[in-house]
Formats: structure tokens, C-alpha cells, sequence
């Protein structure tokens, strides 16, 4: 029962969020009642500017309405609080790690009315965002040829480049033979945020080429001829 009540709660926190803005030092501060039915359940989104470590810390209010369980959820993480609840700690503290958009879901049984203070603290160094090389090799190619897409990233956990290529490993290369000049945009996602590059692969076309012959070469006036041609990078063809 306990497993199906921890699951529901965690696909309840990501579709009915309260958006909370968050503002410095002090990023999250509710205060949360346990109501008539026994329980409480509150979900949050909040954003900050600067992502980076952090402190969770969980006050008890009602020291004389018990909170026999309980339990939270911080970026999809689980933290169990049953044994805080139950035991003799009146504040609770655990190290975190902030996004720039943040989701926290608490769930409580206990005495109607008991209640809970949750504050995040920022503090630390900021989580920087990612940083993405992206090149090509070679930068100018003809019609026909391959060119090699290469990129590293830092701090990034999600990569993906536009034109058809979707989501590629957080480092590496990718072939590619456009049929024409073609930018590309790489995104880079992580706890820092989104990092953007984008490059321009040049195309051009080889110039026209054209053979042709007669056969025979030398006629006398009134006799006939075959002119014969081949040629390779033309779209069309006139002969004078």
C-alpha cells in the first residue's frame, strides 16, 4: 500500500505544481498543516537564477500534535522524514542540489492541524551552465563529399542538434552531406541551464564539365555527322 501511496505522489508532484518564485537567499519557505482528513499533500515548482548546492531544512511547529509520517520528493529524488517525524529532532537538514526549475512534493500523517515548515536555503557555488565545442571538419565542402560534426560539452546531461540529427551523445561526431549550405544548432541541457552553438557547413557545386565529339570528324558538304557529349554537374545542356 505504502510503494502504490509513494508512486502516486510522485506522478502527482509533476502535473499539479504550485509555481513559487524564488527569491535570494531564501528560495522556498511554506509553512504546511496536516487537515482534517488526517494527511497533507502540497506540491511546488519554483525557479532560480542561479542554480548551485543548497540546504533543505524541515522545522517542527506543533510539537504537541504528533506527525506520525511523512516524506518529500526534491527533483524527483525520495527523502524519507518518517523517522524525523516520529523521533525527538525538531529540525531537519539535508544538502541539495538546485536546478533552475525546481519541483518538491510533501506528504504528511499525523493529528489534524499539526504542522511543518519547509525552507530551502541557497548557498554554495553555483551550478555553471554547459559548455559546448562545436565544430566541423571541414567547414566548406562540395556537393557529394562528407563533412564530420564534432562537439564536447561540460556540465550537460541532454545534447541534440537540429536538421533532422535529434539527441546525440554528450560528446562525439556525426557525418553529414548536405546538399546545400546548412547551419547547425547544437543545445546543451543541464542543471545550469541550456547552452546554444550553431555552425554554417558551406556547400558549393563543382563547375560544368562537357565532352564532346564528332564522328567523323571531316565531311564533304552534304554528308552527315554524329556529335556525341557527356557531361557531370549540369542541369542542362545547348549546343550552337
Amino acid at each position: 500500500m505504502l510503494k502504490k501511496l509513494v508512486h502516486l505522489i510522485a506522478v502527482l508532484c509533476f502535473f499539479i505544481p504550485c509555481l513559487v518564485h524564488a527569491e535570494d537567499p531564501i528560495v522556498f519557505d511554506q509553512t504546511l498543516e496536516i487537515g482534517s482528513m488526517h494527511i497533507n499533500f502540497s506540491s511546488h515548482v519554483f525557479n532560480v537564477d542561479n542554480p548551485g548546492d543548497a540546504v533543505l531544512e524541515i522545522t517542527k511547529n506543533t510539537l504537541d500534535k504528533n506527525i506520525n509520517g511523512g516524506f518529500l520528493f526534491f527533483n524527483r529524488k525520495f527523502v524519507p522524514l518518517r523517522n524525523f517525524f516520529t523521533g525527538d529532532d525538531i529540525t531537519f537538514e539535508k544538502d541539495i542540489k538546485l536546478k533552475s526549475k525546481n519541483r518538491i512534493a510533501v506528504f504528511l500523517r499525523g493529528t489534524p492541524e499539526a504542522s511543518i515548515d519547509v525552507r530551502i536555503t541557497k548557498g554554495g557555488v553555483p551550478i555553471p551552465p554547459p559548455e559546448v565545442n562545436f565544430s566541423a571538419d571541414p567547414l566548406s565542402i562540395t556537393t557529394g563529399d562528407l563533412s564530420a560534426l564534432i562537439w564536447s560539452t561540460a556540465n550537460a546531461d541532454n545534447v541534440s542538434i537540429d536538421n533532422g540529427i535529434g539527441t546525440v551523445d554528450v560528446n562525439g561526431s556525426f557525418e553529414v552531406s548536405p546538399t546545400e549550405t546548412t547551419t547547425y544548432t547544437m543545445a546543451a541541457t543541464g542543471p545550469g541551464g541550456t547552452t546554444t552553438e550553431s555552425i554554417t557547413l558551406t556547400v558549393s557545386w563543382l563547375p560544368p564539365t562537357v565532352n564532346i565529339v564528332a564522328d567523323p570528324e571531316t565531311i564533304e558538304v552534304g554528308e552527315s555527322t554524329t556529335l556525341s557529349w557527356s557531361s557531370e554537374y549540369a542541369d542542362n545542356c545547348v549546343i550552337e
